[in-house]
Order: structure tokens, then C-alpha cells, then sequence
């Protein structure tokens, strides 16, 4: 961990003692105060260059006072075993037995007590005599790991070694049999292994139930020695090994493997099937099978009702009824069969009639309906007849209007289709209003022939008008937006306080302060809001993902924006999401699904919402670099989705009601660089942190007020 620059693992319960961080040579601060810590403070700690701040309060330390290199005030030392009040050197049977600690890993149980600079005053499992000579040290039973430090050697006074009842390892250390006092050796019932050293005559050892031991003097199995010339201590040194063999005879017993067949009778059931039969309709579609036999002119010619009541047979045969009319079946004089509508509106002094542009596929069913061609209109409304054809204005193709463009066909009706696409793309209703003297809007055929005649690409600079208050079916120009979105805006305009500026004033909603458009082929389309530090007030309306969709930016950091969280679902676009220092009040299920493309979330400092958990659908969003619910009311465990977030560098879950030990996923996080999970309260998280040792990228690490147990990793 080169970069590791700040460590802040106080108020937990880590034991063991402080690792070697000869490597963090950029380490500025380390709080490692209010723990189990054991042992010596390292050398490697004590000679970092850039280190300027040392809290290592409250814990079992012992050995010398460290004397820091670099720094001689930000340093908190109170409440460990030093041996002295101040640096320098401890006494020698100290020493000694914090080396025969070292080997044990310093454990918990004996820094308690093995504290100052006197074995003799008051350290447990020591016995001295009056002259404060250790004679026995008796660690029987304490549940110990690692080895038997050589450093016992240098208890010259030893008289009575009690180790048995462990989990030692390792050999026996030749310099044990330098002790010229000693006169009991146990080392029972651990898991020592090798050779035993030659011990003086006199000396009780006991090495049963270990492992395996090869006594020095013991000679290849070949050779048995001759009982004369066996080693004189071997009858207190040679314990015997028996190895128990079976020696009855293994009996077979051949089984009949019994095969059992469960035979189970099928049942046979009927399949139902459910068909569902089309009801023939009053105007079904059959009767349309001899009604166009073939297209002929398309010119429009003006009949008289009487005319018109003849070729119905006097309105016999009904064939439907559409929204300006009743559609009758008729035949022309050559026999031509077509229909006929009969219009509810009309206000001429005989009932007028036209024959209606219906384009019908091969098997009779329409395409392309009514674009009007069959409407007769009204006298006071505004609108421009051509050339004797009636359509509404913005549908009719330009060979409708006149031949001089071209024959008519049913490249006509894709005409006017197109016209009504860019209508459902505006959320438009059918309708359509002229205009006048407003320069900014311009229909469909103009802007596309302006685009065209500049060299353009026909609609870059222009887009549909999307203000669901509007009437005309016109776009407007540069910078307007689409229904949904406009819509949108308007409601959060309304919704929060106070306004930002020119949200009132501006013409375009793409010139809003803080609001960012990007450019469409027909539209613009809201790309980020930034609205940071506006004291904003209110509730952000809901439907803010359904309505904004190619949203990137969203920041409403530091305002009092309260009420319930929008649902960001599905706003695969979205990179960066500010939401810190407010006052929302609960957050909706699946509010953070598919966001694939999130980088940037931040969600710190909402202590009012309700308590909630972890939203594991962020494991989507696996291009997050920074994550940022610290003061969120998370409670609960986290999930176990951090693999999928493997990119992420800044992770902060500090001070909510997260518990529990950490998901193994957590050792993924291979490129975190800083990591902040402390905790104010009892909701702590537990367990070891192992997973730091795959952190190799870490520059800060914040972990205090928590449960965490065990060593700290190197």
C-alpha cells in the first residue's frame, strides 16, 4: 500500500500487533487508538518520512515508548504497557519475555498483564523468588499458537517450564538445554515436531501426545541398539509410540441390489383448447371484397344528393361509420362500386359528398385512413383550399394540390402519413392552426426545405414543438424540446422554490440557467440539470426517469429538497447523480435499476429518510467510480455484489445502521483508493479485515467505531 496517505482504524477491536509499514513511505496519519493492539511498535513505523500524525491511545502495547523520527507532537500514546514513561531501553528479562511473546504473536492474554519494566511486579504465569530471580514460568492451557522463542535461553534462572495444553508448533529450541537450572520440562499436548535436544540428567520432560519426535540418539531401525549400549537418559527422555493394527480377518458381504420400480399410471387429460372466434361485425370487413375492383382517377367530383341517393339505393347497405360521417355502399354509373360518407357537419344548402382516399392492403384491411380528403369545411374556419382539393393543411402532398408536381399515388399517402409520424413523435393532437406572424415556427415541409436549400441535413436545426399547451402542429426553431421533457420541466418549475433565475423569462427552456441541451436530428433533448446550492425547497415530481430520459447530470447537492425520491430506473444514460445534503424523505423500490452508465452517486446526508437498505441493483452499474451514502439511514447488511463494482475508487457507507461482517466480494474491490466505513453508534460492522491486503491502491482508509477483530493485514 505505497499510496496509503491516511488510516483511521480507532474504536474497533483489532488485535495482534502493528504490521510492518516499511512500504507506506507516503503515510501521513495513522489512528490506531482504542483497540487490543499488542506487542512492540515497529521500527518501520517509527522511521516514516512523511508521517505527521500518530494516535496509537487505549490499546496493550508494550516494549519500549516509541520515538518517532519525523514528528514529536500529534502523537497520543496513554493508556499501554510501556515499559518506561519515557524512550528507552527495557529491562533485559523484559525483553527477554516479550520475545518469548513475539513468538506466541503477542497474544491478548498476556500483554494484560506482561505491562512495565519488573516481570516480577505483578506479570501473570511468572513466579519469582525473593531476590526477584524468575524461576518458573507456567503458561499451561492458554490456548497458544506459533513457537517456542530460543529467547527462553536467557532465563538463566529457569527452574520449572510449564508449556503444555497449546497449539505449539515447531521443535524444541537447543537453547533450552543451556539452562542449568531447570529442572521440569513440559511441553505435552501441543503439535511440536523434530528432534529432541540432549538434556542433562536430572530433568523431567514430558513431550507426549505431539507429533512425531526422532530422539537425537536414536539409531536407523535396522539396528536395534543392544540394551547395554542404549543412551543413559533414555529411560527419562524415550517415550514409546504404539501403532494399533486391525489384525481380524475382513469379512464380504455381498448385497442383492434390489432394484424398485415405481410405476406410475399416467393420467390422461384432455387438452383444452381455447379458440377464440371473431364475431362478424355489422360493417364486416367482407363487405369490402368487391368494393374496389380497381383505382381509377383520383379527381374529386361534386354529385347531387339525389345522385348520390341513387347510386346508395337510397342509403340501403351500411358499411361503418367513421368521425366525420356514416360510410355508405354505392356503385357509380360504369358500375364501379365505392363508398360514400355522408358528413354530420355540413352547412350547404344540399348535403354534399365526396369519394374518401381509403388505402385498403390485400386483404381489405386499411393502411392509411381518413387524412381528411372527405371533410367539407366550414366557412368561418381559417383554412386554405387548393386547387378545389380538400385536406387539412400539412398532410396533403404537393401533388394532391396540384398535377403540375407529379401524379398522384400512393407515394401521396406515405406523404401525409409522414406527417402525421411527425405528429405522434410532437404528442400532438390532430389539429392544426395557422400560425401568423410569429418567425420562430415554421410546418414540417418548410423547415425540412429551408434545411435543405442552407446544405444541411433536412430537420439539424430545427425540432418538434413539444409544449402539450400549444394548438399548432408547427416545429420550432434551435432550442425547444419534446413533450415529455418540457412537460417535465414545467412541473419541476413549479414544484420547487425559490425559482432559479430566467426560468420564467427565457424563451426556450434550453436556455434555462443551469440546464443543458443537447442537440437532436428533430429535437433537443435535457442532457443536465445542475443545480447545486440554490437553497431549493420543495418535492421533485415523480416521473422524472420516464420523462428525461437521455438525462446525464443530475446535481441537487446542498438544498432542502424533502419528499419522496423520484424512481431513476432506466435511465441508462446517466453518469453522474448528486443528491447529497438534502432532506428526502424514503426512496422507492428499484429507484436505482439499470443504471449502466452511473460513474458518479453520490446520496450523503439525508437523515431524514425512512431506514432502508442497500440497493443491490447497483450491482448494474459497474462503471461507478464513486459511491457516497454516508449519513443515508442504510441499514441492514450490504450485498454481496461488490464484484461487479470492481472499478470503484471511493467507497463511503460511514455512519448508518449497516452491521454485520463484510461480503467476500469486498476483496475485489482491487481498485478502491478510499474507503470510509466508520460508525457513530452500536451499528457496527464485525469480522476481520483481511480484505485490505488486496487493496493495493488504497490512499486512505477509515474504518473506526466498528467491531472488526483480528490482526491488521500487512
Amino acid at each position: 500500500m505505497k499510496q496509503l496517505g491516511s488510516v483511521n482504524l480507532e474504536k474497533n477491536s483489532l488485535e495482534g500487533p502493528i504490521p510492518d509499514l516499511s512500504n507506506c513511505t507516503n503515510l501521513q496519519q495513522l489512528m490506531l487508538g482504542d483497540n487490543k493492539l499488542t506487542g512492540e511498535v515497529p521500527p518501520s513505523l517509527m522511521n516514516l518520512p512523511s508521517l505527521t500524525h500518530v494516535s496509537l491511545e487505549n490499546n496493550w502495547l508494550q516494549g519500549p515508548m516509541p520515538l518517532f523520527k519525523t514528528i514529536t507532537w500529534n502523537v497520543t500514546l496513554e493508556g499501554n504497557g510501556f515499559c518506561l514513561d519515557h524512550p528507552g531501553p527495557c529491562h533485559r528479562t523484559v525483553s527477554t519475555l516479550l520475545q518469548v511473546a513475539q513468538a506466541f504473536g503477542y497474544p491478548l492474554l498476556l500483554a494484560r498483564t506482561w505491562r512495565g519494566n519488573s516481570p516480577c511486579k505483578g506479570w501473570s504465569f511468572i513466579t519469582c523468588d525473593n531476590q526477584d530471580k524468575i524461576r518458573t514460568v507456567n503458561l499451561t492451557k492458554l490456548n497458544l499458537n506459533g513457537t517456542i522463542s530460543p529467547a527462553f535461553g536467557n532465563l538463566t534462572d529457569l527452574r520449572e517450564l510449564y508449556l503444555s495444553g497449546n497449539n505449539i508448533k515447531g521443535s524444541i529450541p537447543e537453547s533450552l538445554t543451556t539452562l542449568s537450572q531447570l529442572k521440569i520440562l513440559d511441553v505435552s499436548h501441543n503439535i511440536l515436531s523434530g528432534a529432541i535436544p540432549r538434556f542433562s540428567l536430572g530433568i523431567m520432560l514430558n513431550t507426549a501426545n505431539n507429533n512425531v519426535f526422532l530422539t537425537e540418539h536414536s539409531p536407523p531401525k535396522a539396528s536395534p541398539p543392544h540394551p547395554s549400549k542404549a543412551s543413559p537418559t533414555a529411560s527419562t527422555t524415550t517415550h514409546h509410540y504404539w501403532i494399533k493394527l486391525g489384525a481380524g480377518s475382513a469379512a464380504c458381504v455381498v448385497g442383492v441390489l434390489g432394484v424398485i420400480i415405481f410405476i406410475c399410471r399416467k393420467r390422461c387429460f384432455n387438452l383444452v383448447l381455447k379458440i377464440t372466434v371473431r364475431t362478424e361485425r355489422k360493417h364486416a370487413d367482407h363487405h369490402f371484397e368487391n368494393l374496389i375492383q380497381r383505382y381509377g382517377s383520383l379527381s374529386l367530383q361534386r354529385y347531387t344528393y339525389k345522385e348520390v341517393k341513387k347510386m346508395t339505393n337510397s342509403f340501403k347497405e351500411k358499411l361503418g361509420e367513421g368521425g366525420y360521417g356514416i360510410v355508405y355502399k354505392a356503385s357509380l354509373a360504369d358500375s364501379q362500386q365505392v363508398a360514400i360518407k355522408i358528413l354530420k357537419e355540413s352547412k350547404g344548402s344540399l348535403e354534399e359528398f365526396v369519394d374518401e382516399n381509403i388505402l385498403l392492403d390485400k386483404h381489405f384491411h386499411p393502411k392509411i385512413a381518413d387524412f381528411g380528403l372527405a371533410k367539407i369545411c366550414k366557412k368561418d374556419q381559417n383554412i386554405v383550399f387548393m386547387a378545389g382539393t380538400r385536406e387539412i393543411p400539412g398532410y396533403i402532398a404537393p401533388e394532391v394540390f396540384s398535377r403540375a408536381y407529379g401524379k398522384v399515388s400512393h407515394k401521396s399517402d406515405v406523404y401525409s402519413y409522414g406527417m402525421l409520424i411527425l405528429e405522434i413523435i410532437g404528442e400532438r393532437q390532430n389539429y392544426y392552426k395557422i400560425v401568423e406572424s410569429q418567425a420562430s415556427q415554421i410546418c414540417f415541409p418548410d423547415w425540412i426545405y429551408k434545411d435543405i436549400e442552407q446544405g444541411g441535413p433536412p430537420g439539424a436545426s430545427v425540432a418538434l414543438a413539444l409544449d402539450p399547451f400549444a394548438n399548432s402542429l408547427c416545429v420550432v426553431s434551435d432550442n425547444e424540446l419534446l413533450g415529455e421533457e418540457a412537460a417535465y420541466m414545467k412541473k419541476l418549475r413549479k414544484a420547487i422554490s425559490p425559482v432559479p433565475a430566467n426560468w420564467f423569462t427565457a424563451p426556450n427552456m434550453c436556455d434555462w440557467s443551469n440546464v443543458l441541451c443537447t442537440e437532436g436530428v428533430l429535437s433537443r433533448t435535457v442532457e443536465s440539470i445542475n443545480l447545486e446550492g440554490k437553497s431549493l425547497k420543495g418535492e421533485l415530481p415523480p416521473g422524472l426517469n420516464n420523462s428525461l430520459p437521455n438525462l446525464k447530470t443530475l446535481v441537487l447537492t446542498n438544498n432542502s429538497l424533502t419528499g419522496p425520491l423520484p424512481s431513476f430506473a432506466g435511465l441508462s444514460n446517466l453518469q453522474e447523480l448528486k443528491l447529497g445534503f438534502n432532506k428526502f424523505i424514503s426512496v422507492p423500490d428499484g429507484c436505482f435499476q439499470g443504471l449502466t452508465s452511473l460513474q458518479e452517486f453520490h446520496f450523503h446526508n439525508n437523515t431524514n429518510l425512512s431506514p432502508w437498505t442497500f440497493p443491490a441493483t447497483l450491482s448494474a452499474s459497474s462503471k461507478l467510480n464513486i459511491l457516497d451514502q454516508d449519513s443515508s439511514n442504510l441499514m441492514g447488511f450490504l450485498p454481496d455484489i461488490f464484484d461487479s463494482l470492481s472499478d470503484l475508487e471511493i467507497l463511503d457507507l460511514s455512519s448508518n445502521n449497516l452491521t454485520g461482517i463484510l461480503p467476500n466480494s469486498f476483496s475485489k474491490l482491487l481498485n478502491l483508493k478510499r474507503l470510509y466505513l466508520f460508525s457513530d453508534d452500536q451499528h457496527r460492522f464485525s469480522g476481520k479485515i483481511g480484505f485490505l491486503s488486496s487493496m493495493t491502491h488504497l490512499e486512505s482508509l477509515w474504518l473506526q467505531g466498528n467491531s472488526f477483530q483480528g490482526p491488521i493485514p500487512d
